[in-house]
């Protein structure tokens, strides 16, 4: 724990909350799905608490195919397609978009 004072502020930097979770199956043939959830809360780019992102929700999906060498999916990321910051230059008013939605193809081989 600090041992500081932060006279009723929060931390820069640090969200409020930050939930992650998923939800994912694969069968003994390897057809593979993964549902992805993450929510992330109000946090404060400047030290004086006056910059801030709202909270944010970002949803995640893959499908595909999957062994111990190879796997191939279709993913979608972003799928709500939320608008959200990631960061902030303090002092510059620039500040740093988070991914739209995505979606491609991934095909990976594992030696």
């Amino acid at each position: 724990m600090l041992n500081r004072d932060f006279n009723g502020k929060w931390v820069h930097f640090i969200p409020k909350y930050d939930i992650v979770s998923y939800l994912q199956y694969r069968n003994e043939y390897g057809m593979f799905f993964r549902g992805e959830f993450q929510a992330v809360g109000q946090m404060y780019f400047a030290a004086d608490n006056t910059v801030y992102s709202d909270p944010y929700y970002v949803i995640n999906s893959r499908v595909g195919y999957e062994t111990d060498t190879i796997s191939a999916y279709l993913y979608m990321n972003n799928m709500n397609d939320r608008y959200y910051f990631t960061s902030y230059i303090d002092g510059t008013f620039q500040a740093v978009p988070g991914a739209p939605k995505t979606y491609g193809f991934m095909l990976t081989y594992k030696i």
